[in-house]
């Protein structure tokens, strides 16, 4: 073997010892959990998220039974087609009993919907958040394309802050999670307000439980 082929053999041989032994990582400084947290898992969540949620433009109505409030707030707004992405199965079907009974035509295009009604993986309470995992029933497009979302949101779901929220995840869990945090909003260059250019214009989440 040649001085030179010597050399680089070395050298590989140098990093394969370095990559198979790292060095130690220093562990990070210890944070105060009073300065991390700004919601506690202790207190009301769902009033914390109610509070929040509202303070950036969405509108949160407490229920008992979410499909027959679905279809009664359909009724309010005035929609003829919606398109659903509800994930849970059992609460898909007992929603589309309702819309069939009131009238409603179910549509598979979100952009041919006047509302798109979706369920949650998760609220965070700090923010008032909405976490949307889409999956098999639920197309991104549900919650943007349509000026009108719904939302159902199991009271369990609602969790302080990201930091509860992340540990749920499994890690095989794959596609994209989608934050919402209020209606889709836009300004001009003289700083006027506008709501559901880019997507909803309302959200209405349904807190049940």
């Amino acid at each position: 073997m040649t001085q030179r082929g010597a050399s680089r053999q070395e050298f590989l041989a140098r990093v394969r010892a370095a990559l198979s032994h790292p060095s130690a990582t220093p562990a990070p400084p210890a944070v105060e959990d009073a300065l991390l947290r700004l919601a506690s898992p202790g207190e009301d969540l769902r009033a914390r998220f109610e509070l929040e949620a509202t303070a950036v433009g969405m509108e949160v109505q407490r229920v008992g039974d979410p499909a027959s409030a679905v279809a009664a707030l359909l009724a309010e707004a005035g929609v003829s087609n919606v398109s659903l992405g509800i994930e849970d199965e059992d609460l898909r079907a007992r929603v589309m009993r309702e819309l069939d009974t009131g009238g409603v035509t179910l549509v598979d295009d979100p952009f041919e919907a006047d509302a798109g009604v979706t369920d949650v993986h998760a609220a965070l309470a700090e923010t008032g958040t909405l976490v949307l995992h889409p999956g098999s029933r639920q197309s991104r497009r549900v919650s943007l394309a349509p000026l009108l979302h719904v939302v159902i949101l199991p009271a369990s779901r609602v969790l302080a802050d990201m930091l509860d929220y992340l540990p749920r995840c499994a890690p095989d869990e794959r596609g994209a999670r989608i934050l919402v945090t209020g209606p889709s909003k836009t300004a001009d260059i003289e700083g006027e307000l506008v709501c559901g250019v880019h997507g909803p214009g309302r959200v209405r989440i349904l807190l049940a439980g």
